[in-house]
């Protein structure tokens, strides 16, 4: 049997991609302060696109390869790294004080939503791969 590639191996690296796209231009955290030192969610903010970065080269390779188990491993570390994504803004790393700050309001909700997206296509994957036939193994 054939290993065909299909558009939903690619779905968690875009998805990661556009989390680091979107925290990068349209859902930017706090911008630097008027002396020129940066607010505390800034280093959420790189953090969220050194994650970000990660996940969408982790997530490329299950697409490649052929090897079932290597693939399980790939997708539950995509699990695991969009459960770092989730808990990065807020929890990992401090955002700003005030509750109604960019931070808060625009990045930490965009990066949740992407990441729980994460989360879910990575779940799908695994179950699509663990239903295939198992003559495909190695």
């Amino acid at each position: 049997m054939k290993n065909r590639i299909s558009l939903l191996d690619f779905i968690p690296s875009v998805i990661s991609l556009f989390c680091a796209i979107g925290v990068m231009i349209f859902f930017d955290a706090c911008c630097p302060k008027a002396d020129g030192t940066w607010m505390r969610c800034h280093s959420a903010r790189q953090m969220v696109l050194c994650v970000s970065g990660c996940l969408i080269l982790m997530m490329l390779i299950p697409a490649f390869i052929k090897n079932r188990k290597a693939k399980f491993i790939f997708y539950i570390a995509g699990f695991a790294g969009g459960i770092l994504l989730f808990l990065v803004p807020g929890i990992i790393k401090p955002l700003c004080m005030m509750q109604s700050m960019r931070c808060y309001t625009a990045m930490q909700p965009y990066v949740r939503i992407m990441s729980a997206a994460e989360i879910l296509f990575c779940i799908i994957l695994f179950i699509r791969e663990s239903l295939k036939n198992k003559s495909s193994d190695e």
